[in-house]
């Protein structure tokens, strides 16, 4: 399913806050922790909230603006062909729990992880993320 991870990062942005850019190739996730921000995407309009998610597919672009900071919120990148994004109508979705953030964390710290050999680090990562994505990708 997943065949490469790009990044993974924790983010944090202040009120006021614009930015507008293409997207990543293979699919980003956005797992929205604090803050509230406005969005458009793909030619629709999202608000992201603390317990959200947000769903990108290639390079889509996007812009908006932090409404309430601070903005916190997980970012993944990665690519697996087999899996098909959410439709466009279910690419924002209610995290499920505070869980899902703990998963997240726990991703983090893996993917910064060079104490393993990369190999490790990558099968870590990639076991992470699919707990993260089965939890509340499609639900």
């Amino acid at each position: 399913m997943i065949q490469k991870i790009f990044f993974v990062s924790r983010f944090r942005r202040p009120k006021g806050f614009a930015f507008e850019g293409d997207g990543c190739p293979g699919h980003k996730i956005n797992f929205i922790c604090r803050g509230r921000a406005r969005e458009e995407c793909g030619g629709r309009s999202y608000e992201l909230g603390a317990g959200t998610a947000i769903w990108y597919h290639e390079t889509e672009r996007i812009r908006g603006r932090v409404i309430k900071a601070p903005w916190a919120f997980y970012s993944v990148n990665f690519i697996a062909p087999s899996l098909p994004p959410p439709n466009h109508e279910n690419r924002l979705f209610r995290l499920p729990g505070r869980g899902i953030l703990d998963q997240c964390e726990d991703l983090l710290k893996s993917w910064q992880d060079t104490s393993v050999p990369s190999l490790v680090r990558f099968f870590r990562v990639k076991a992470r993320l699919s707990q993260a994505i089965r939890g509340d990708a499609h639900g």
